[in-house]
Protein backbone atom coordinates (compact mmCIF):
# COMPACT_ATOMS: atom_id res chain seq x y z
CA UNK A 1 0.00 0.00 0.00
CA UNK A 2 2.84 2.31 0.83
CA UNK A 3 3.87 1.70 -2.84
CA UNK A 4 0.86 3.94 -4.01
CA UNK A 5 2.08 6.94 -2.86
CA UNK A 6 6.34 6.31 -4.24
CA UNK A 7 4.79 7.79 -7.97
CA UNK A 8 5.75 10.95 -7.06
CA UNK A 9 3.88 14.33 -5.87
CA UNK A 10 4.58 13.60 -2.16
CA UNK A 11 7.87 12.90 -0.04
CA UNK A 12 8.27 9.36 0.51
CA UNK A 13 9.18 9.93 4.22
CA UNK A 14 5.79 11.59 5.34
CA UNK A 15 3.51 8.93 3.39
CA UNK A 16 5.93 6.51 5.11
CA UNK A 17 5.40 8.37 8.57
CA UNK A 18 1.41 9.12 7.78
CA UNK A 19 0.67 5.25 7.27
CA UNK A 20 2.66 4.06 10.02
CA UNK A 21 0.33 6.80 12.29
CA UNK A 22 -2.62 5.03 10.60
CA UNK A 23 -1.51 1.42 10.95
CA UNK A 24 -0.82 1.66 14.54
CA UNK A 25 -4.40 3.31 15.51
CA UNK A 26 -6.02 1.41 12.89
CA UNK A 27 -4.53 -1.84 11.81
CA UNK A 28 -7.78 -3.91 10.53
CA UNK A 29 -7.99 -0.95 7.60
CA UNK A 30 -4.27 -3.50 6.38
CA UNK A 31 -5.92 -6.65 6.31
CA UNK A 32 -5.66 -8.13 3.31
CA UNK A 33 -9.15 -10.54 3.39
CA UNK A 34 -11.40 -7.35 4.84
CA UNK A 35 -11.53 -6.55 1.10
CA UNK A 36 -13.06 -9.64 -0.01
CA UNK A 37 -16.16 -9.66 -2.08
CA UNK A 38 -17.28 -8.57 -5.86
CA UNK A 39 -19.99 -6.21 -6.83
CA UNK A 40 -20.06 -2.47 -7.60
CA UNK A 41 -21.93 -1.57 -4.62
CA UNK A 42 -19.64 -3.01 -2.04
CA UNK A 43 -16.71 -1.97 -3.81
CA UNK A 44 -17.99 1.57 -3.88
CA UNK A 45 -18.46 0.96 -0.11
CA UNK A 46 -14.98 0.37 0.34
CA UNK A 47 -13.89 2.53 -1.70
CA UNK A 48 -15.60 5.48 0.13
CA UNK A 49 -14.38 4.01 3.40
CA UNK A 50 -10.67 3.93 2.65
CA UNK A 51 -10.83 7.39 1.13
CA UNK A 52 -12.49 8.69 4.48
CA UNK A 53 -9.92 6.84 6.42
CA UNK A 54 -6.89 7.72 4.33
CA UNK A 55 -8.12 11.19 4.40
CA UNK A 56 -8.00 11.75 7.91
CA UNK A 57 -4.80 10.70 8.22
CA UNK A 58 -3.27 13.27 5.63
CA UNK A 59 -2.93 11.14 2.83
CA UNK A 60 -5.60 12.89 0.33
CA UNK A 61 -3.02 13.15 -2.52
CA UNK A 62 -4.59 11.60 -5.13
CA UNK A 63 -7.20 9.74 -2.64
CA UNK A 64 -9.31 9.24 -6.07
CA UNK A 65 -6.88 6.79 -7.35
CA UNK A 66 -5.24 5.31 -4.43
CA UNK A 67 -8.62 4.45 -2.64
CA UNK A 68 -9.57 2.74 -5.33
CA UNK A 69 -5.97 1.29 -5.79
CA UNK A 70 -5.89 -0.08 -2.31
CA UNK A 71 -9.18 -2.20 -2.30
CA UNK A 72 -8.45 -3.79 -5.92
CA UNK A 73 -4.96 -4.70 -4.52
CA UNK A 74 -5.88 -5.76 -1.16
CA UNK A 75 -8.44 -8.09 -2.61
CA UNK A 76 -6.20 -9.66 -5.28
CA UNK A 77 -3.48 -10.23 -2.68
CA UNK A 78 -6.64 -11.78 -0.54
CA UNK A 79 -7.69 -13.88 -3.51
CA UNK A 80 -5.00 -15.30 -5.07
CA UNK A 81 -1.75 -14.99 -2.60
CA UNK A 82 -3.26 -15.91 0.42
CA UNK A 83 -3.53 -12.84 1.96
CA UNK A 84 0.45 -12.58 1.69
CA UNK A 85 2.62 -10.33 -0.41
CA UNK A 86 5.65 -12.13 0.14
CA UNK A 87 4.09 -14.77 -1.88
CA UNK A 88 4.19 -13.00 -4.91
CA UNK A 89 8.26 -13.18 -4.42
CA UNK A 90 9.59 -15.97 -2.38
CA UNK A 91 10.85 -18.32 -4.94
CA UNK A 92 13.21 -15.74 -5.65
CA UNK A 93 11.96 -14.89 -9.26
CA UNK A 94 13.80 -13.24 -12.46
CA UNK A 95 12.69 -9.13 -12.64
CA UNK A 96 10.78 -10.22 -15.99
CA UNK A 97 8.89 -12.63 -13.97
CA UNK A 98 7.81 -10.49 -11.00
CA UNK A 99 7.08 -7.71 -12.96
CA UNK A 100 4.70 -9.87 -14.93
CA UNK A 101 2.64 -10.59 -11.43
CA UNK A 102 2.60 -7.46 -10.13
CA UNK A 103 2.32 -5.15 -13.42
CA UNK A 104 0.17 -7.70 -15.45
CA UNK A 105 0.31 -8.28 -18.92
CA UNK A 106 1.51 -4.72 -21.11
CA UNK A 107 -0.12 -3.60 -23.93
CA UNK A 108 0.17 -0.40 -26.22
CA UNK A 109 -2.24 1.52 -23.55
CA UNK A 110 -0.84 -0.05 -20.27
CA UNK A 111 -1.32 -2.64 -18.30
CA UNK A 112 -4.60 -4.50 -18.94
CA UNK A 113 -5.96 -5.11 -15.06
CA UNK A 114 -8.07 -8.64 -14.60
CA UNK A 115 -10.12 -8.83 -11.33
CA UNK A 116 -10.02 -12.86 -12.27
CA UNK A 117 -6.25 -13.19 -13.08
CA UNK A 118 -3.72 -13.36 -10.35
CA UNK A 119 -1.47 -10.98 -12.11
CA UNK A 120 -1.90 -7.01 -12.40
CA UNK A 121 -1.84 -4.71 -9.70
CA UNK A 122 -3.52 -1.19 -9.98
CA UNK A 123 -0.71 1.82 -10.41
CA UNK A 124 2.18 -0.54 -10.30
CA UNK A 125 5.02 -0.10 -12.99
CA UNK A 126 8.72 -0.87 -12.89
CA UNK A 127 9.74 1.22 -11.01
CA UNK A 128 6.90 0.56 -8.00
CA UNK A 129 7.89 -3.76 -8.80
CA UNK A 130 11.62 -3.20 -7.75
CA UNK A 131 10.66 -1.08 -4.81
CA UNK A 132 8.26 -3.44 -3.00
CA UNK A 133 11.09 -6.19 -3.71
CA UNK A 134 13.48 -3.67 -2.12
CA UNK A 135 11.06 -3.62 0.59
CA UNK A 136 10.42 -6.94 1.45
CA UNK A 137 14.40 -7.72 0.98
CA UNK A 138 15.60 -5.24 3.76
CA UNK A 139 12.74 -6.22 6.24
CA UNK A 140 14.06 -9.86 5.81
CA UNK A 141 10.77 -11.08 4.74
CA UNK A 142 11.57 -12.39 1.46
CA UNK A 143 15.02 -14.32 0.18
CA UNK A 144 17.35 -12.30 -1.34
CA UNK A 145 17.15 -12.23 -4.73
CA UNK A 146 18.92 -9.97 -7.78
CA UNK A 147 16.94 -7.39 -9.08
CA UNK A 148 17.17 -4.02 -10.62
CA UNK A 149 17.30 -1.17 -8.09
CA UNK A 150 13.76 1.01 -7.75
CA UNK A 151 14.84 3.40 -10.37
CA UNK A 152 13.95 7.27 -9.24
CA UNK A 153 15.51 11.11 -10.02
CA UNK A 154 18.35 10.00 -7.10
CA UNK A 155 19.54 6.69 -8.58
CA UNK A 156 19.45 7.94 -12.08
CA UNK A 157 21.21 11.20 -11.62
CA UNK A 158 23.89 9.10 -9.49
CA UNK A 159 24.14 6.78 -13.28
CA UNK A 160 23.88 9.51 -15.38
CA UNK A 161 26.35 12.08 -13.69
CA UNK A 162 29.29 9.11 -13.47
CA UNK A 163 28.24 8.78 -16.96
CA UNK A 164 27.64 4.86 -16.34
CA UNK A 165 24.86 5.90 -19.03
CA UNK A 166 25.67 8.35 -21.29
CA UNK A 167 24.62 9.29 -25.48
CA UNK A 168 26.28 7.43 -28.06
CA UNK A 169 28.81 9.03 -29.98
CA UNK A 170 28.51 12.30 -27.92
CA UNK A 171 31.01 13.86 -25.67
CA UNK A 172 30.68 14.94 -22.12
CA UNK A 173 30.62 18.56 -23.36
CA UNK A 174 28.01 17.48 -26.03
CA UNK A 175 25.85 15.65 -24.00
CA UNK A 176 25.04 19.14 -21.41
CA UNK A 177 21.54 19.62 -21.84
CA UNK A 178 20.09 16.55 -23.12
CA UNK A 179 16.65 15.40 -21.07
CA UNK A 180 18.02 11.63 -19.99
CA UNK A 181 14.37 10.73 -18.01
CA UNK A 182 13.39 9.15 -21.00
CA UNK A 183 11.43 5.37 -21.05
CA UNK A 184 14.79 3.91 -22.76
CA UNK A 185 17.45 5.35 -19.97
CA UNK A 186 15.30 4.07 -17.68
CA UNK A 187 14.83 0.23 -18.56
CA UNK A 188 18.58 0.82 -19.22
CA UNK A 189 19.08 1.86 -15.69
CA UNK A 190 17.15 -1.17 -14.83
CA UNK A 191 19.30 -3.48 -16.56
CA UNK A 192 22.72 -1.93 -15.59
CA UNK A 193 22.08 -1.64 -11.95
CA UNK A 194 20.09 -6.12 -12.23
CA UNK A 195 23.90 -7.03 -14.21
CA UNK A 196 25.68 -5.40 -11.74
CA UNK A 197 24.80 -7.10 -9.11
CA UNK A 198 24.74 -10.40 -10.54
CA UNK A 199 28.24 -9.97 -12.10
CA UNK A 200 30.12 -8.60 -8.53
CA UNK A 201 27.37 -10.83 -6.38
CA UNK A 202 26.54 -7.50 -4.70
CA UNK A 203 23.04 -7.33 -2.97
CA UNK A 204 20.56 -4.81 -4.85
CA UNK A 205 19.35 -3.76 -1.49
CA UNK A 206 23.23 -2.43 -0.81
CA UNK A 207 23.61 -0.88 -3.92
CA UNK A 208 20.09 1.01 -4.08
CA UNK A 209 21.43 1.84 -0.66
CA UNK A 210 24.55 3.49 -2.25
CA UNK A 211 23.21 5.06 -5.12
CA UNK A 212 20.22 6.48 -3.70
CA UNK A 213 22.03 8.04 -0.32
CA UNK A 214 24.72 9.85 -1.81
CA UNK A 215 22.44 11.51 -4.17
CA UNK A 216 19.80 12.60 -1.65
CA UNK A 217 22.47 13.16 1.42
CA UNK A 218 25.15 14.36 -1.12
CA UNK A 219 23.98 15.68 -4.19
CA UNK A 220 20.88 17.80 -2.77
CA UNK A 221 23.50 19.64 -0.67
CA UNK A 222 25.96 20.90 -3.60
CA UNK A 223 25.46 24.61 -4.03
CA UNK A 224 25.73 23.69 -7.44
CA UNK A 225 23.26 21.98 -8.07
CA UNK A 226 20.13 24.51 -6.65
CA UNK A 227 17.96 25.55 -9.39
CA UNK A 228 15.29 27.82 -8.93
CA UNK A 229 11.68 27.30 -9.94
CA UNK A 230 9.04 29.70 -10.54
CA UNK A 231 7.38 29.87 -7.19
CA UNK A 232 11.55 29.79 -5.83
CA UNK A 233 12.57 32.65 -7.97
CA UNK A 234 9.38 35.09 -7.14
CA UNK A 235 9.52 34.82 -3.41
CA UNK A 236 13.40 35.12 -3.49
CA UNK A 237 12.77 38.31 -5.65
CA UNK A 238 10.06 39.94 -3.06
CA UNK A 239 12.52 39.29 -0.45
CA UNK A 240 15.52 41.04 -2.17
CA UNK A 241 13.30 43.87 -3.51
CA UNK A 242 12.98 45.42 -0.03
CA UNK A 243 16.81 45.63 -0.21
CA UNK A 244 17.39 45.29 -3.87
CA UNK A 245 20.77 44.92 -5.25
CA UNK A 246 21.16 45.22 -9.22
CA UNK A 247 22.99 41.85 -9.73
CA UNK A 248 21.24 39.33 -8.27
CA UNK A 249 20.51 36.73 -9.71
CA UNK A 250 17.30 36.27 -9.05
CA UNK A 251 16.22 39.68 -10.26
CA UNK A 252 17.95 38.63 -13.98
CA UNK A 253 15.41 40.16 -16.59
CA UNK A 254 13.24 41.69 -13.59
CA UNK A 255 12.80 45.48 -13.80
CA UNK A 256 12.36 48.13 -10.94
CA UNK A 257 10.25 51.14 -10.88
CA UNK A 258 11.10 54.84 -10.69
CA UNK A 259 11.07 54.94 -6.91
CA UNK A 260 13.27 51.69 -6.94
CA UNK A 261 10.64 48.93 -6.28
CA UNK A 262 10.19 45.67 -7.69
CA UNK A 263 7.71 46.02 -11.34
CA UNK A 264 5.35 43.61 -11.11
CA UNK A 265 6.88 40.31 -11.31
CA UNK A 266 4.08 38.19 -13.14
CA UNK A 267 4.33 40.68 -15.75
CA UNK A 268 8.21 40.89 -16.50
CA UNK A 269 8.63 37.26 -15.97
CA UNK A 270 5.01 35.44 -16.71
CA UNK A 271 5.71 33.60 -13.36
CA UNK A 272 2.02 32.83 -13.12
CA UNK A 273 0.34 29.47 -13.14
CA UNK A 274 2.23 26.50 -12.28
CA UNK A 275 5.94 25.92 -11.27
CA UNK A 276 7.94 26.43 -14.03
CA UNK A 277 12.17 25.30 -13.95
CA UNK A 278 14.12 28.59 -14.36
CA UNK A 279 17.68 26.97 -14.63
CA UNK A 280 20.64 26.83 -12.11
CA UNK A 281 20.96 29.46 -9.56
CA UNK A 282 24.84 30.11 -9.20
CA UNK A 283 27.34 30.34 -12.04
CA UNK A 284 30.96 28.91 -11.64
CA UNK A 285 31.66 32.50 -10.02
CA UNK A 286 29.49 32.21 -7.16
CA UNK A 287 30.32 29.08 -6.58
CA UNK A 288 33.81 29.94 -5.83
CA UNK A 289 32.93 32.16 -3.07
CA UNK A 290 34.38 30.71 0.35
CA UNK A 291 30.89 30.48 1.52
CA UNK A 292 30.22 27.93 -1.59
CA UNK A 293 33.74 26.47 -1.19
CA UNK A 294 32.45 25.24 2.20
CA UNK A 295 29.15 23.71 1.18
CA UNK A 296 31.30 21.89 -1.85
CA UNK A 297 33.51 20.44 0.37
CA UNK A 298 30.51 19.35 2.50
CA UNK A 299 29.17 17.55 -0.43
CA UNK A 300 31.54 17.09 -3.49
CA UNK A 301 34.55 16.61 -0.62
CA UNK A 302 33.25 14.03 0.68
CA UNK A 303 31.94 11.90 -2.19
CA UNK A 304 33.38 8.73 -3.10
CA UNK A 305 32.40 9.05 -6.28
CA UNK A 306 33.88 13.10 -6.92
CA UNK A 307 36.53 11.78 -9.32
CA UNK A 308 34.28 10.27 -11.89
CA UNK A 309 31.15 12.48 -11.45
CA UNK A 310 30.83 14.93 -14.24
CA UNK A 311 28.08 17.30 -14.40
CA UNK A 312 25.97 19.29 -12.18
CA UNK A 313 21.62 17.91 -12.23
CA UNK A 314 19.23 20.07 -10.55
CA UNK A 315 16.35 18.06 -9.10
CA UNK A 316 14.06 21.31 -10.05
CA UNK A 317 13.81 20.16 -13.66
CA UNK A 318 12.46 17.08 -12.78
CA UNK A 319 10.15 18.45 -10.10
CA UNK A 320 8.46 20.66 -12.25
CA UNK A 321 9.25 19.48 -15.96
CA UNK A 322 9.91 15.68 -15.34
CA UNK A 323 13.57 15.78 -16.92
CA UNK A 324 16.46 14.55 -15.62
CA UNK A 325 19.55 17.89 -17.11
CA UNK A 326 22.85 17.95 -17.08
CA UNK A 327 22.84 21.69 -17.25
CA UNK A 328 26.83 22.19 -17.02
CA UNK A 329 30.36 20.38 -16.26
CA UNK A 330 30.80 20.35 -12.46
CA UNK A 331 33.10 22.14 -10.78
CA UNK A 332 36.10 20.18 -9.75
CA UNK A 333 37.58 20.66 -5.90
CA UNK A 334 41.36 20.42 -6.22
CA UNK A 335 42.47 19.40 -2.65
CA UNK A 336 40.78 15.89 -2.37
CA UNK A 337 37.82 14.24 -0.07
CA UNK A 338 37.37 12.61 2.88
CA UNK A 339 36.10 9.50 4.41
CA UNK A 340 32.63 9.79 3.79
CA UNK A 341 31.62 6.72 6.25
CA UNK A 342 31.51 7.89 9.43
CA UNK A 343 30.83 11.49 8.33
CA UNK A 344 27.93 13.44 9.81
CA UNK A 345 25.84 13.66 6.67
CA UNK A 346 25.01 10.09 6.54
CA UNK A 347 25.83 9.15 10.25
CA UNK A 348 22.98 11.82 11.28
CA UNK A 349 20.15 11.06 9.50
CA UNK A 350 17.04 8.77 10.04
CA UNK A 351 18.69 6.02 8.20
CA UNK A 352 20.40 2.86 10.15
CA UNK A 353 24.07 3.08 11.32
CA UNK A 354 26.48 3.02 7.55
CA UNK A 355 28.62 -1.10 8.63
CA UNK A 356 30.70 -1.32 5.82
CA UNK A 357 31.47 -4.44 6.85
CA UNK A 358 27.52 -6.41 6.74
CA UNK A 359 25.81 -3.55 4.86
CA UNK A 360 27.82 -3.47 1.89
CA UNK A 361 29.19 -6.57 1.69
CA UNK A 362 29.17 -9.03 -1.12
CA UNK A 363 26.52 -11.47 -0.38
CA UNK A 364 26.16 -14.72 -1.05
CA UNK A 365 22.66 -15.56 -3.56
Amino acid sequence: MLCLWMRGGVESDTASRFLKEMYEKEPEAFIPEKYWGFGPELTKKQVAQVTETLQRYRLGQRVEENAPGWVYNMRKIAMFWRGDPRELMKDKPRFKVLALRIIGETGKDGAFINEDNPNGFRFFREKMTAMIAYFLMDAGLVPMFYSPVPVDFHVLRLLVSNSIIRVRDKSVEETVGINFMKEKVLALAREVTEWYSRKYRVSPVALCDALWLLSRNLCRFNPGNSGYVADDRRKSALKIARNPRDDHPALEGISMNGNGELASLDENTGLTGRKRYLGLKRDKNDLLKPSMISRLKESCGICPLVDSCKYNISSGAYYTAGMLLPERLRLTLPNGQTNFLGHSAFEETFHAHVDPTVRFAKIKM
